[in-house]
């Protein structure tokens, strides 16, 4: 697995960052070679100390052998089974 991204804070209260994770598998599995390709960008805004608002996105490419390898669901079966996959979420977040 490789990984890295990047942060820029812009201005007082925003912050942009920028990530990507690439997963290649090889060897005897019994799914086979394959591999994965992740995307993430996420936005976040400090209203002050302890409450902020983000939003994420990210994008995700399965080939071969991960191929249905995403997220488990609840009862343990892949909640998608294509070859590609897109999430969005957003919030808002305060500290205790």
């Amino acid at each position: 697995m490789f990984f890295g991204g990047v942060t820029q804070q812009i201005g007082f209260a925003t912050h942009l960052s920028a990530n990507v994770w690439r997963t290649i598998q090889t060897g005897k599995t019994q799914l086979g070679d394959g591999n994965a390709t992740q995307f993430q960008l996420l936005a976040d805004y400090n209203w002050s100390k302890r409450t902020d608002t983000y939003l994420e996105v990210d994008y995700s490419q399965y080939r071969g052998g991960l191929v249905g390898a995403q997220l488990q669901g609840v009862n343990g079966i892949s909640s998608a089974f294509g070859t590609t996959q897109l999430g969005v979420s957003a919030g808002l977040r305060h500290l205790f």
